[in-house]
């Protein structure tokens, strides 16, 4: 996960939106059938956003990651679209029997803000993005759980960042005893769009 200064970005159209995702389907099939990615088209280009690219099998989460650099959308998304299927260390890559059973997201992210305070975000509005330090000053842990992820598994804000320590691969201790270590926490909005796998095929076939 890449970081870049504060971003934002205009509103996406909810066609184009949904025409990203089924990009990452494309692009996903082609790849695991032929072992290398798909071209995209060249219009993406003209366009820079830092996103995430998330996949749901059946309803539970199967591969998020993202990057918070505004870089071209195309090549960004070509790249992530791979990345969250297979190289999520949470899980297994995805196999091409899967595929037509998942939801894919792109997650459009904008208005990024440091906070000084790591309570300073709302639910279901901000996701969070924290980076520290461990108990050696040489040890950096980051960590960032979108918006709507909070929301989704009933967490506050002290559940979620407790949370968030875990996911960063940090385990030495509780969220008091780390928040003096803190040395940036942001808080962001995203634009999301998701769809199955069957409405990928069918928004392929109209097309």
């Amino acid at each position: 996960m890449e970081s870049a200064g504060e971003t934002i970005v205009s509103p996406i159209n909810e066609d184009f939106h949904k025409s990203l995702a089924c990009y990452c389907f494309s692009n996903l099939e082609h790849f695991l059938t032929h072992k290398k990615m798909q071209d995209y088209a060249s219009t993406l280009d003209t366009q820079q956003h830092p996103l995430f690219v998330t996949y749901y099998l059946d309803g539970r989460l199967r591969g998020c990651i993202g990057t918070f650099k505004p870089d071209m959308l195309g090549k960004t998304l070509q790249s992530y679209s791979i990345i969250a299927a297979i190289k999520d260390h949470r899980f297994p890559p995805i196999q091409l029997k899967e595929v037509p059973h998942l939801t894919c997201e792109v997650s459009i992210l904008s208005q990024f803000e440091k906070i000084a305070h790591p309570l300073d975000w709302e639910v279901g509005k901000h996701g969070i993005e924290i980076e520290f330090s461990g108990e050696d000053v040489c040890e950096t842990y980051r960590g960032t759980y979108l918006p709507q992820v909070a929301k989704e598994q009933g967490w506050d804000q002290r559940t979620t960042l407790e949370s968030l320590l875990k996911k960063a691969g940090y385990y030495g201790g509780n969220l008091e005893s780390v928040m003096e270590r803190f040395k940036m926490v942001r808080r962001y909005q995203s634009e999301k769009r998701g769809i199955t796998y069957s409405e990928y095929k069918e928004l392929t076939y109209k097309v």
